[in-house]
């Protein structure tokens, strides 16, 4: 509980995405919000703020995801605030791996967080993010050292360009840089 106040306090609300959901998931949500005393979209802010390295491990390393249809039987709705960071994390993941829509990215993330709860209950679902987290953290320093290695063979002796993208903290790319 204290680590969900401690995610919403200083959250920024600056888009509203709205959601098609069955009621069942709702109805689950807004049980597990109750428990909280938080908002629907509180909750949804807050799985994806646990979330979010386990969504960046499967984009960095899963697959696309092929574009599928989905029934869902949508009867009921979702209105999710979300920080402009955010909203541009799964606009960008939702371009990148040919999700249908950033509604289906949010459901599938929201549907492995029930499951995870009902199971492991709140601290057990932190716990594992926490721990795939590390996993990802050491999975990346070790692409970091591979590249680093690989930039620094690349001015042994060739002399072809290559650029490298720099983006700021909203996944957008603000310039190149050239090594030589």
């Amino acid at each position: 509980m204290n680590n969900i106040c401690k995610i919403l306090e200083n959250y920024t609300v600056d888009h509203e995405l709205h959601i098609v959901v069955n009621s069942s998931m709702k109805r689950r949500l807004e049980n597990v919000a109750r428990k909280f005393n938080i908002s629907i979209s509180g909750l949804v802010v807050y799985i994806l703020q646990i979330y979010t390295n386990r969504v960046k491990e499967i984009y960095c390393f899963g697959e696309e995801d092929g574009n599928k249809y989905e029934r869902i039987d949508g009867d009921s709705r979702i209105h999710v605030y979300l920080s402009k960071q955010d909203y541009r994390f799964l606009k960008k993941i939702h371009a990148d791996l040919n999700f249908f829509s950033m509604g289906c990215l949010l459901r599938r993330i929201i549907l492995l967080f029930l499951e995870e709860y009902d199971k492991l209950g709140i601290t057990g679902v932190e716990m594992k993010c926490s721990i795939i987290t590390l996993k990802l953290f050491l999975r990346l320093t070790k692409i970091k050292k591979w590249n680093k290695s690989r930039e620094l063979s690349h001015f042994s002796g060739n002399t072809t360009p290559f650029y490298k993208a720099i983006y700021n903290d909203c996944y957008q790319v603000v310039g190149f840089e050239t090594y030589y």
